[in-house]
This record gives structure tokens, C-alpha cells and sequence, in this order.
């Protein structure tokens, strides 16, 4: 890869437009016409859209023109742009179409000229939000075909205006347009490259730190996850569609890709695996040959030392189903089976066929518990060194911006490589039969979860059969 020396970060990524294309209209089999469908409750009444379009000559140019900057002059009010050695500045002036709301039905129709079939165009629609003081918008890239393309499901840029008005008065005047991940929204102040000596950096779309972490673990496709064992256990991945959970203890992000990131955290983690080894005066080499020789499938035992994040349990307490004594191997099999178990229950909601986990904390360290958690999910294991997941995650979120208005724009895939990958030669293969037996297993749990959270039967015969199974 390839990038200036400098570029600052930060991104909220939004879905885009589904573009389909339909039969060809009566203009003739060259012509281009665009139909944007139009939420009309979102706008103003009396408000006029204005629709944007750039062909991909003029996307090109704009592009080109990003590795420009503009100063003015307080004094003269003049303006001017320097370019890098090679770049020259290219004014562009999209096709532009005001249609006044009151004269749109459903949607909008706009023939694109100088635009041919298989040629990329970008299209920007914007008009007055509802409330009278704001801007709705949205934005798309797409691929022309001949006859009319319907742009059917818009995905407007708009803050919602129920949550800011309830998060503080006025907020809203005092927020940014929202705005893809990768923009490059400005360049650093003259202020901060005076007091520090840094140079007049390129300035990317904010994100907060779970999406930054997202990218500085690697998770730029669905089906690869990080597990976080620490004092708490999280697991969070990539997921290509907003899904939600409807028990509300799992999170939904904007991901830097432009995708979504879904995030699950449960409260008894490593301080639950420091009490049981501590109860049973293991260190924990011990504990690892408990995982190692004991089976699973005898005993359940919930470990809400605290209360619990994920199910949400607001009273601490243990929950045990199987024998009411065990040896000390069979609890620590126990403990690890349910956490691996919780984790993996808990995280359906994404919609993800989990077949990568990049395994992060302190625990992490612990090749046993990382066998049990290859077996529970039947997925491929590996250990991630990763110091500031979040920072890693800024600074390639940086490159990535900066090589996408760069001549080599590369994918997420090349941007991480070599900076957030996980160890090659700690590779966990799931067991098989092991996998197929939690696949069992794990609906046990959940009658056990539901049981003690007062929303289900007795799961005890549940837990015999599975037992009397099993041998």
C-alpha cells in the first residue's frame, strides 16, 4: 500500500441505494432515466428537491480534485487552490434537477445526459427536512443500464430527530451531515499543525471506538468475530444487513466498511474464571488439564457472580442444573461450557455464519479455553496480539481514506493485512463430534436460561437425556 504521510480519522457508515433495473422506456434503447423513489414524510411541504447527478468522468474529477486544498484570504476574501506537483484542478458542475415537492407522487424522474448504459454516475438527493430548520439527504453510486433505473430503496442521511431532541435541546443545529466513512471532510486546522508540527493532514469522517476496534481486529468480512475475554466477555463482528436484537442486550453500530457491527457483552467473564480456579485452588495450568480431561454434557451451572449484562439479570446468583456436588474438573468444565455456550447463544441475533474468531484479553492466552470455544461455535480459533485495537482501527481507517482518493484505491482486506491479522501458528480447529454434541448441548442451555430467568419449564429431564446420551 501506498499513502500520503499523513491522515486523520474518524466514521459513521450508512447503507446506500439498491438500484434494479426495469424495462426499457420509450425514449429508445440508448436513453438513461433515472426514477428515485421519494419518502415524502421526511421533507418539508412546501420544500423543492434538488437531485444532483455526476457522470463518472466528472466523479474522476472530483476525486482528483480532493488532493487539492483551498485557502481564503480573511483580508481580500479571494480564494486559492493549490494542487500536488501533476494535479491540476478540474471545476465540476453536476446535471441538476429541482423538482418542488408538492409535484411528486412517489418519485422522481431525471434523464441522464451524457450518461450511457454501463457507465458508473453518482446521484445526491436533498430538500428540506419536515421540521423547517434541517436537511434530509442521500447519496448513492450505482452502475447505469438502459431504460429506467429505479433507485427503490433510498437510504436517507438523517439524524433521527425523536432521539436527538431527547438526548439534549438544540442538538441538532450543532451536528454534521452525516456522511459515508471514507470522506475526507477537510483538512487539518493551521492551529493543530502549528502547536504540534503536523502537516496539513487529511481529515476522515469520525467513528466512535467499537467501530475503529471493528477494523484494528481485522472483522472487515461477515463470518470473522472477535471474542474478548477479559473482565467481561464480548463478542462483536461485521454484519452486511442492520439486524437487531430483540432482547436488547446485544448493540448495532455503523461500521467503517459500510456495513453494520453488531456487539454482545456479558459481565461475568474472567472475574467468574479467576473465582471458580480460586474456590478450587487451581492455578491455571490446573484448570486448563480440567477442560482438557473432563467431558461436557453433565452439569450446567449459570455463573451470574454479578449481575449479568447478557441475559439481562439484575439479582446476582448461581443456577445449577445436574448433580448438586461435582468434582472440582467438572464445575471449572461447567463454568467454561456456559460461558462459551452464553456467547455463542447471544450472539444469533447477528445473523452470521461464525466461521473465524480472532480471540483477544487475557484469557485469550489460555489454549484450552480457546479449544472450547472452537468446539462450541465450530469455527476456527486464533489468538490476536492487539494492543489499541481502537487506534489501529483510526489509523487504517486513515489509510484506507486516503488510498480511496489516491490513483491505488485498495479494499479492507489489503488495508488490514499485516497490521490486524491474528497469529498464523495458533490455529484452533473445531473437533467435530465435539461440535456436533454443543450443537445439542446448547438448546439444553437455553432451557436452563430460560428456566432460571422464571420464562420456562424445568430443564433437569432435558439435561438427563442429553447425559444418558452421551454416556
Amino acid at each position: 500500500m501506498k499513502f500520503s504521510d499523513a491522515s486523520l480519522v474518524l466514521a459513521l457508515a450508512l447503507p446506500w441505494l439498491a438500484a434494479e433495473r426495469l424495462p426499457q422506456d420509450a425514449a429508445g434503447k440508448d436513453s438513461v432515466t433515472l426514477a428515485i423513489s421519494v419518502e415524502r414524510q421526511l421533507f418539508a411541504a412546501d420544500t423543492t428537491l434538488d437531485v444532483q447527478v455526476w457522470s463518472a468522468a466528472q466523479i474522476a474529477a472530483l476525486t482528483n480534485n480532493e488532493r487539492c486544498a483551498s485557502t481564503r484570504d480573511t483580508r481580500t476574501g479571494t480564494e486559492r487552490t493549490s494542487c500536488p506537483d501533476g494535479i491540476t484542478y478540474q471545476p465540476v458542475v453536476p446535471q441538476r434537477v429541482h423538482a418542488p415537492l408538492g409535484g411528486v407522487a412517489n418519485a422522481i424522474e431525471v434523464r441522464l445526459a451524457g450518461i450511457k448504459a454501463g457507465e458508473s454516475f453518482r446521484v445526491a438527493v436533498s430538500g428540506l427536512s419536515r421540521d423547517g430548520c434541517n436537511t434530509t439527504s442521500a447519496t448513492a453510486v450505482r452502475t447505469a443500464s438502459s431504460g429506467r433505473n429505479a433507485l427503490m430503496d433510498l437510504a436517507w442521511q438523517e439524524w433521527w430527530r425523536d432521539a436527538v431532541d431527547a438526548t439534549a435541546p438544540g442538538l441538532r443545529d450543532k451536528l454534521a451531515t452525516i456522511a459515508p466513512s471514507q470522506s475526507i471532510v477537510g483538512t487539518l486546522s493551521r492551529y493543530w499543525q502549528v502547536r504540534y508540527g503536523l502537516p496539513a493532514a487529511k481529515v476522515i469522517a469520525w467513528s466512535g471506538d467499537n467501530p475503529c476496534s471493528l477494523i484494528g481486529t481485522g472483522l472487515v468480512r461477515e463470518g470473522r468475530v472477535a471474542v474478548s475475554l477479559g473482565t467481561s466477555d464480548t463478542v462483536f463482528g461485521l454484519m452486511s444487513e442492520p439486524r437487531v436484537d430483540v432482547t436488547g442486550t446485544g448493540h448495532v453500530f455503523g461500521a467503517p466498511t459500510g456495513d453494520y457491527m453488531g456487539l454482545t457483552c456479558f459481565q461475568n467473564g474472567s472475574l467468574a474464571r479467576e473465582r471458580v480456579r480460586n474456590e478450587f485452588a487451581m492455578d491455571w495450568a490446573a484448570f486448563s488439564r480440567a477442560l482438557d480431561t473432563t467431558r461436557p454434557g453433565a452439569l450446567i451451572v449459570l455463573p451470574w457472580f454479578e449481575p449479568e449484562i447478557t441475559p439481562a439479570v439484575p439479582i446476582a446468583g448461581i443456577h445449577r442444573y445436574g448433580p448438586a456436588r461435582a468434582t472440582p474438573e467438572a464445575e471449572v468444565r461447567a463454568l467454561v461450557d456456559a460461558q462459551m455456550m452464553a456467547m455463542s447463544l447471544h450472539s444469533q441475533w447477528m445473523g452470521v455464519e461464525i466461521d473465524t474468531i480472532h480471540a483477544t484479553g487475557g484469557a485469550a492466552a489460555n489454549r484450552s479455553i480457546l479449544q472450547t470455544m472452537a468446539d462450541v461455535f465450530g469455527a476456527t480459533v486464533y489468538q490476536l496480539e492487539v494492543g489499541p485495537s481502537a487506534a489501529l482501527g483510526a489509523a487504517l481507517r486513515a489509510a484506507h481514506g486516503d488510498l480511496a482518493v489516491s490513483d491505488s484505491p485498495a479494499d479492507w482486506e489489503d488495508v488490514v493485512r499485516g497490521f490486524a491479522e491474528p497469529v498464523a501458528t495458533t490455529r484452533l480447529q473445531p473437533d467435530t463430534a465435539r461440535h456436533e454434541f454443543y450443537r445439542e448441548f446448547i438448546r439444553v442451555y437455553a432451557a436452563c436460561e430460560a428456566h432460571a430467568l422464571g420464562r420456562g419449564p424445568d430443564p433437569e429431564p432435558l439435561l438427563k437425556g442429553l447425559a444418558d446420551r452421551a454416556g
